[in-house]
């Protein structure tokens, strides 16, 4: 996806004002109703979730996908769904469902209704909380079924209690996971704040016990780390998550610095799944001095679209009108961060799961030229989606717009049609099983090859 869960998290440390000038200014540029998706995506923000009866519910679902749908063929006869339900809404849970079985039939797996509940966790998501452990499990079980503990998040529940990165995971209150997949075991592991969860560990051949109590956790998208191999040295690793939180390009600033010294790097978004395209924005100028961003095209509400270009001078980001009534009118914004790279080498590694925000991101560094590409070819989601309050808290989420790379080329629409996806400059497959950044990741390995040779 590439636009934000609905509410404003609290102020960071460049703050929501900080942002909100930047959606400000794209506003008065596209006068209004004239808009790209960083301000529609405030606007949206900003805007009262109101108080409706069910029935009205059901129908701004309606009305609201009728004036944001990106694709307008797709709506077909959209009036027969305007009261084919009304007899059969009693309850805002009514409403929501019928409203999905109506948003069926764009067959985009993309658009659909939000209940509050799935907006809370959004908004948990986008803020990088959440109520647990403060561990991070390993993608793959190993040999005999064993899910092993890769990561204590620092000053977390779980760190406190003892637990330890490499123990494995054993019994959760009693009952074995053994053989279970890590999403089956997080739903075990989830629960309130302030209640325990007793956990059977191995450790070393030696079995542990430990109570944790579950409290809310800050989880950052960014680790890095110094490469020691042979042929190694100076080159640096940078692995981010998403682009799913609010302070996504603060964290890879953060990272950066603490990189400063290395004189090659490798960035890592292979299984990014994207997220906010301002943060998405925003990290690619921590590479690049000037140069395309992207180009999006947006649906206006009842008729038309607009296609703003955002591009990077050294000092501010340009938003230029490329159509629409205002074709021609620009507007700059002084919000870029600095290019904290450099000029020294970097490599890209991406693969199928790279999609949406970080395709944007991969498209800005490679057609620029500022990153060599390694991997395999990406997932191919040129589309985002906007999130349009409906009532009582439930939000709408609808594919609105189109992105272009810098030089005009569209990744796909996510395999829904077209899937072109951002092909590598270096093909290199996955070989065997490995956590991304750890020993046998044959891709990292090409890469500090290709660094290695790097002056």
């Amino acid at each position: 996806m590439f636009i934000a869960p609905p509410l404003a998290p609290a102020a960071k440390r460049r703050g929501v004002l900080f942002r909100f000038v930047s959606a400000l200014g794209l506003l008065l540029a596209t006068i209004a109703l004239i808009i790209a998706n960083v301000v529609l995506m405030y606007a949206v923000y900003y805007t009262v979730n109101p108080n409706v009866s069910p029935q009205q519910l059901y129908h701004r679902v309606w009305q609201l996908t009728k004036d944001n749908a990106y694709y307008r063929d797709r709506l077909g006869d959209w009036d027969k769904w305007e009261h084919k339900y009304d007899r059969e809404i009693h309850s805002d849970a009514d409403a929501i469902r019928f409203a999905g079985e109506m948003i069926k039939e764009l067959h985009d797996p993309y658009s659909y209704v939000m209940d509050p509940r799935k907006v809370e966790a959004d908004k948990q998501e986008a803020d990088g909380k959440f109520v647990g452990l403060g561990i991070v499990l390993a993608d793959k079980p190993e040999n005999g079924g064993y899910t092993v503990i890769k990561q204590v998040i620092p000053g977390g529940p779980a760190e406190k209690a003892g637990i330890a990165a490499g123990d494995r995971l054993v019994k959760i209150d009693g009952q074995s996971v053994v053989g279970l997949g890590v999403n089956e075991i997080a739903v075990k592991l989830k629960g309130e704040s302030g209640t325990p969860a007793t956990v059977e560990l191995e450790r070393a051949g030696q079995a542990l016990t430990i109570t944790v109590v579950r409290a809310e956790v800050k989880v950052g998208l960014v680790t890095t780390r110094r490469l020691s191999r042979h042929l190694a040295d100076g080159i640096c690793y940078l692995r981010l998550q998403s682009f799913e939180q609010w302070d996504t390009a603060d964290q890879v600033e953060q990272g950066l610095k603490q990189l400063s010294d290395c004189r090659a790097l490798i960035i890592d978004v292979r299984d990014n799944p994207g997220g906010f395209i301002h943060e998405a924005v925003l990290t690619s100028s921590l590479f690049l001095d000037q140069g395309t961003v992207l180009t999006e095209s947006q649906r206006l509400p009842e008729n038309g679209y607009v296609s703003v270009t955002t591009r990077l001078s050294p000092h501010a980001l340009n938003f230029e009108l490329s159509s629409g009534p205002f074709s021609g009118l620009s507007l700059w914004a002084p919000i870029r961060l600095p290019n904290l790279s450099g000029k020294r080498p970097v490599a890209l590694l991406i693969n199928g799961d790279t999609a949406s925000a970080a395709e944007i991101f991969t498209a800005a560094l490679k057609e620029n030229g500022r990153a060599t590409v390694i991997g395999t070819q990406t997932f191919g989601k040129g589309v985002g989606q906007t999130y349009v309050p409906v009532g009582n808290g439930a939000l709408l989420r609808i594919t609105s717009l189109r992105v272009t790379t810098p030089k005009g080329n569209w990744v796909g629409d996510g395999r829904v049609n077209v899937a072109n996806g951002i092909v590598p400059d270096i093909v290199v497959e996955a070989v065997g099983s490995f956590d991304s950044g750890e020993d046998g990741d044959n891709q990292l390995q090409a890469a500090i090859d290709f660094l290695s040779r790097k002056p």
